[in-house]
């Protein structure tokens, strides 16, 4: 998957919040969250910003790379690819094994990114769906809302600028307390765990890689080169 973002990114409602709006969180390795809350709502906006230290286009084959997005996901049972018209559009559906007594969560988000190879820069929007071959299942709970964005910039080989915001509602009767602990550090979690798949996976995807690397960029980093 490239988990991301509509053409018109730049009319998305997440990214017409003003910068005043958000509130720091927490930072860790070089990533900023911010909290977003609002008028009206019980559960907040999240966002991550800040530079991520891996190379851009190991990011975007990693994110591509549907079926294994169990692998690195927390608690993801499931990946698949629902609808594919090319590698910037595409609908996955993903189940999470939650620890019981909380139901199984599952969800179908309809991903669009719009990539520039001039300014190596990746943008993605996941939007929720609804899609009829796959219909709700018994004791599992569909997500009823999940808007999201991120950019990711090439900065060199081994740095990406990252802005990664995400709104969610995982339904059901999770308590509103609980759901906002576990959001708050949902971004450093998923950029944690994607760190440590590229590493896993790094000299995997070179068909990938010289699909979207500009001929001018320098090779990314080989196995060897890992420490």
């Amino acid at each position: 998957m490239w988990m991301l973002l509509l053409t018109s990114l730049c009319a998305h409602s997440l990214t017409e919040v003003p910068e005043s709006a958000w509130t720091p969180l927490l930072e860790e390795h070089g990533i900023e969250v911010w909290v977003y809350k609002p008028e009206g709502r019980d559960l907040p906006v999240f966002r991550a910003k800040g530079v991520f230290t891996e190379n851009l286009y190991e990011i975007l084959a990693v994110l591509d790379d549907v079926p294994r997005h169990t692998q690195w996901m927390d608690r993801m049972a499931e990946s698949l690819e629902v609808e594919k018209d090319n590698d910037l559009d595409r609908i996955l559906y993903n189940r999470f094994d939650v620890p019981w007594p909380i139901s199984d969560r599952d969800s179908l988000i309809h991903i669009q990114a719009d990539f520039s190879a001039k300014k190596q820069l990746a943008n993605f929007a996941f939007t929720r769906v609804a899609h009829a071959l796959v219909p709700e299942l018994e004791d599992v709970v569909r997500v009823p809302k999940m808007e999201s964005y991120a950019a990711l910039r090439y900065l060199d080989e081994k740095r990406t600028e990252v802005t990664f915001v995400i709104d969610i509602d995982p339904g059901g009767r999770i308590p509103t307390w609980i759901v906002k602990w576990i959001m708050r550090r949902i971004p450093l979690k998923i950029l944690r765990q994607l760190k440590e798949q590229i590493t896993k996976t790094r000299g995997q995807y070179h068909g990938f890689i010289s699909r979207y690397r500009p001929v001018h960029a320098p090779p990314t980093r080989s196995t060897k080169q890992v420490h």
